[in-house]
């Protein structure tokens, strides 16, 4: 005798599709820092580690870094983006990242500016950055300036993250 399967697999098929909806709408992207670039004209000198880090070990410049964001979508905006840092400078500087949003032609869209006080000492802390609108077809990026190496350890980046969505 055959039983009738057709109301488990209906069941099936709506849960398989639920979830997958949700999981799409909290698609987070988590990159290591060392895909970040040099800036061009920077003097500080970057460290790039094998555990994904990139630090500035030079006791005299600054570096500038900038981190490139892969989208998913052309269209939607960042609802989230953040950079996990570290400044353990001597003195009272701080690590300065901007978040922003360039046109196709690499025009700025948008930017939001986010900083890193010498108080994080030898702990990480993530900087978060506004969601908002951005232009269609634009390019994200993030720019981090970090301080010369003053303190007990050099200032750097672990990772910086993106999660994209409808407004």
């Amino acid at each position: 005798m055959m039983k009738d399967v057709t109301p488990v697999f209906a069941s099936f098929v709506c849960a398989l599709i639920a979830s997958a909806a949700v999981a799409e709408g909290s698609d987070r992207k988590i990159y290591a820092a060392t895909n970040c670039q040099t800036a061009a004209g920077s003097e500080g000198t970057a460290y790039y580690s094998t555990n994904g880090r990139v630090y500035n070990t030079s006791t005299t410049d600054s570096l500038w870094l900038i981190c490139p964001i892969v989208r998913d979508s052309t269209i939607d905006p960042w609802l989230e983006l953040s950079v996990v840092a570290r400044n353990s400078a001597d003195e009272d500087v701080s690590i300065w990242c901007i978040a922003e949003s360039r046109t196709a032609s690499g025009a700025l869209d948008r930017e939001d500016n986010r900083y890193l006080s010498t108080a994080s000492g030898t702990s990480w802390e993530t900087l978060s950055f506004e969601p908002g609108p951005s232009a269609d077809y634009a390019f994200y990026q993030i720019r981090c300036g970090l301080p010369r190496h003053s303190g007990q350890f050099a200032p750097g980046i672990a990772s910086y993250s993106v999660v994209e969505g409808p407004d």
